[in-house]
C-alpha cells in the first residue's frame, strides 16, 4: 500500500484520530494536525509519487520516542512509518507534543 499511497488518500483525514502502534504493540492516539505535499522534494526517477509530510499532535506524556510505528485509520488502514520530532521546533506545544512522518 505504501508504494501508491498518495497525498490525497490522506489529507482528508486531518484534524481526525489516528491511532499509533509500537513494537511491543502497546497504543496511542495521536490527531493528524496537517498533511502537506512536498512538490521540491520530488525525484521522479525514483519515486512516481510526490512525497507528502504529515504532523501529528500526542499527549504531553508519555513523550514517543523517534522509531519506527504502525499508524492507522479507519479509513485509511495501517501504515509503517518512521516518526520523528521536527526540527524547527523542542516537538512540545503546550497542549501536546508534534511529530512528523515523511513520505517519500
Amino acid at each position: 500500500m505504501l508504494d501508491t499511497l498518495r497525498y490525497t488518500d490522506i489529507a482528508h483525514t486531518v484534524n481526525q484520530s489516528w491511532s499509533l502502534q509500537d513494537s511491543e504493540g502497546a497504543t496511542l492516539a495521536l490527531q493528524l494536525i496537517s498533511a502537506i505535499e512536498k512538490p521540491a522534494w520530488h525525484a521522479p526517477a525514483l519515486s512516481p509519487r510526490v512525497p507528502f509530510l504529515l504532523s501529528f499532535l500526542g499527549p504531553l506524556t508519555p513523550v514517543i520516542p523517534q522509531g519506527l510505528y504502525i499508524l492507522s485509520h479507519p479509513a485509511i488502514g495501517r501504515l509503517e512509518g518512521v516518526l520523528v520530532t521536527p526540527q524547527h521546533a523542542t516537538g512540545s506545544r503546550q497542549d501536546g507534543h508534534c511529530y512528523q512522518v515523511n513520505f517519500n
